[in-house]
């Protein structure tokens, strides 16, 4: 660019900010900012990763390099409250061409002059201190993560799953189990002599009994056996037994993960939780326009990072306002911040600021191509600054919440839930085709003409010769005589019964 063509341009500087831009001693040991007697004097050379971009730059650009100096006198009693607005000062009235370091484009400076092109976006995160808990908070938290391995619909899809196994118990028990008294219910006379609303509720209490054994079969990891059950009562518990082993096992492994898994700190969620917050006195005039429902807190008297997060530590303010690169890269500031164990950094962005230069209008433009042809060649200013960042003294950040450990949903666990139902499938099939057999045959039956009063005598004597079989040969012989039984059994008693409501009618 021609405008800056063989002119050496002059950058003053905001102080010392290590490892942005700071002196070396005698010794050859980063400088202290007390010592102003070096700050001042222009032959010491600076150092730091915004003066080793600028240098980068000017290898690649076409001025005469760049000249680095210090704030003036009169900048420091036009700003007082941020070191970066007195350099900004400096370039506006023309004692400096141009100002580095980590400068946020503010509508005041905007006000006093030109920006280069930005060279980066910085974050204001919102910082709070730990909240105390109780030990009903305590309770909730712990009780609460009991139920957080599962999603809710998964909790009710168990619950309808457990319902249906129920209905389908009744509905397939026999004489003869387990389930055997439930049966009793529906064949003694005060089932057949009840009115709708007594069958009704001896119905409901049926199906709750089996709703309460079969839950405490699944919390139990554990499924009834019942050897003299029904055909489809015995094909759909292995379904029943599948779905137990799988979910058992997943909300172990998932509750296991969850309670390794530190306990989060209790912080705020949003601003709106706060009511005064800390800011940087630089973006007071910005913070005011963008937020003016929001009560803030500005130190005014030894402005900058420091003074708002000593005001943050004496509790002036809930929370605090702070771009998370330039605490850490102030040695002094995460000192100064680790000595408060409680004080964390949110995830929580309450504005985003962009970075530049302060330039004069002349050269604005050629610094800009210069800085944009850097990036083109791999100069980033980020990448300076990722690379002199100190190591951090203490970790400022939260606990990776138990949130992001997802809780297991239906489609994670259809598996188990398509083994039941296709074993529910098959078992009703079964059960319905049974009954249509035996109406078949109670047809056939009473097509040969047979009365109800030697229906009666035959089932008398098939009963005795039944429960003399049953003493004699409990099991059977190849384990079909039992089933037979009851079969004839259940068959009679339907015969007996729909004969009499014939013999009503007439």
């Amino acid at each position: 660019m021609k405008s800056l063509e063989g002119k050496s341009v002059r950058v003053t500087i905001p102080g010392y900010v290590p490892p942005a831009h700071y002196k070396n001693d005698e010794n050859g040991e980063r400088a202290h900012p007390s010592l102003t007697s070096i700050y001042n004097n222009d032959s010491i050379p600076w150092k730091g990763f915004v003066v080793d971009y600028l240098n980068a730059l000017d290898e690649i650009s076409n001025n005469a390099g760049f000249k680095f100096t210090h704030n003036s006198v009169g900048s420091k009693t036009v700003a007082k409250d941020s070191n970066y607005t007195a350099s900004v000062y400096d370039v506006q009235v023309g004692l400096a061409d141009m100002a580095a370091g980590y400068f946020w484009i503010t509508s005041e400076r905007l006000k006093m002059t030109t920006f280069t092109t930005a060279v980066a976006t910085d974050k204001i995160f919102l910082w709070v201190l730990e909240k105390n808990e109780s030990w009903e908070d305590e309770f909730v938290y712990f009780t609460r993560n009991m139920l957080v391995p599962f999603h809710p619909s998964l909790w009710m899809l168990l619950l309808w799953s457990i319902f249906l196994i129920s209905i389908a118990a009744v509905w397939f028990c026999k004489n003869d189990g387990t389930y055997g008294i439930w049966h009793k219910r529906f064949e003694s006379n005060e089932w057949k002599n009840a009115s709708w609303f007594d069958r009704f509720l001896v119905t409901m209490k049926t199906l709750l009994d089996s709703f309460l054994a079969h839950a405490t079969l699944f919390f139990t990891s554990s499924t009834d056996i019942n050897l003299h059950g029904s055909l489809p009562q015995r094909i759909f518990m292995p379904g029943f037994a599948f779905m137990v082993l799988l979910i058992i096992t997943s909300y172990t492994a998932n509750l296991a993960a969850i309670l390794t898994v530190p306990k989060p700190y209790k912080i705020i969620s949003s601003i709106e939780e706060v009511d005064i917050l800390c800011g940087h006195p630089a973006l007071k005039e910005d913070y005011k326009k963008l937020f003016p429902g929001v009560k803030f807190h500005f130190t005014e008297a030894g402005g900058d990072n420091m003074g708002m997060i000593k005001a943050f530590r004496e509790q002036k303010c809930d929370a605090m306002a702070a771009s998370a690169v330039e605490i850490y890269n102030c040695v002094e500031c995460m000192e100064v911040l680790c000595e408060e164990p409680r004080i964390i950094v949110t995830d929580i962005v309450f504005v985003d600021i962009p970075i530049a230069f302060p330039i004069s209008k002349k050269i604005a433009a050629g610094i800009s191509y210069w800085m944009l042809e850097g990036e083109n060649m791999h100069i980033n200013f980020m990448q300076y600054e990722e690379s002199e960042r100190p190591d951090q003294q203490c970790t400022l950040n939260p606990p990776v919440p138990v949130r992001l450990l997802k809780p297991l949903s239906p489609k994670q666990m259809a598996l188990p839930f398509l083994v039941l139902a296709f074993s529910l499938f098959v078992a009703i099939t079964i059960h319905l085709y049974n009954d249509w057999k035996k109406s078949s045959s109670l047809s056939s039956y009473m097509a040969i003409g047979h009365t109800p009063n030697q229906q009666n005598t035959r089932d008398e004597h098939q009963e005795e010769n039944n429960d003399t079989t049953i003493k004699e040969h409990p099991i059977g012989v190849n384990g079909k005589h039992l089933e037979s039984i009851e079969t004839i059994k259940s068959l009679q008693h339907y015969q007996n019964d729909l004969l009499q409501t014939i013999l009503s009618e007439k």
